[in-house]
């Protein structure tokens, strides 16, 4: 009885091992980061980086 429960409970382990993940869900785009291509889309996109550069500027 012993036996057949520890043949099972190795196929079990070595099924479980030789599965594999999905690893599509690491592939995604960080949603936090700005590129410039997504950045700079309008000219007020323009005006608020250039005022943030003369606010740091004037302090």
């Amino acid at each position: 009885m012993k036996k057949i429960i520890g043949k099972y409970m190795i196929a079990g382990m070595a099924a479980l091992t030789m599965t594999a993940c999905n690893d599509s869900f690491l592939d995604r785009t960080p949603t936090n980061d700005l590129t410039g291509e997504l950045y700079w889309s309008t000219r007020a996109d323009l005006e608020a980086y250039t005022n943030g550069i003369y606010n740091e500027a004037a302090k």
